[in-house]
């Protein structure tokens, strides 16, 4: 009776260790920090230049001051264009500066660059805003 009792003590304890030691080997596992992205927002403004209808666009970052090194405009057709950019508080609009012909569809703008202050300086990001335009 006495060796059931010592073996079910060593089983008992074998086992717990095997529990809190594997439990210690997950700790281990490194996460990647999740990369900050500010927050963009696109608008759009339509008109009429010699009877051909035409939009204009604007970003504007929402969360942050930035530094924007690159602006890449996707038209609905698949074109994109190319823009450098600069230095921008929060909340100021970042004029495209071409007119674009006005298709209908969605606008992508992929913006890239640094937060410039506050608790994300100098952190990189690639950031996406969209806008729809309707032809009619």
């Amino acid at each position: 009776m006495k060796v059931n009792s010592i073996l079910k003590l060593i089983a008992i304890t074998v086992v717990s260790m095997t529990m809190i030691y594997g439990s210690c080997n997950k700790d281990d596992e490194k996460v990647e920090p999740t990369a900050y992205v500010p927050s963009f927002n696109a608008t759009s403004i339509s008109g009429n230049v010699g009877g051909v209808e035409v939009i204009e666009f604007a970003v504007v970052c929402t969360s942050n001051d930035v530094n924007v090194t690159k602006i890449v405009v996707r038209a609905p057709d698949g074109n994109s264009y190319t823009y450098t950019g600069g230095l921008f508080v929060q909340n100021q609009q970042m004029i495209i500066p071409d007119t674009f012909v006005k298709l209908s569809g969605t606008w992508s703008f992929t913006i890239s660059g640094s937060v410039s202050g506050g608790t994300h300086n100098a952190e990189g990001f690639d950031a996406s805003a969209s806008v729809s335009v309707s032809a009619k």
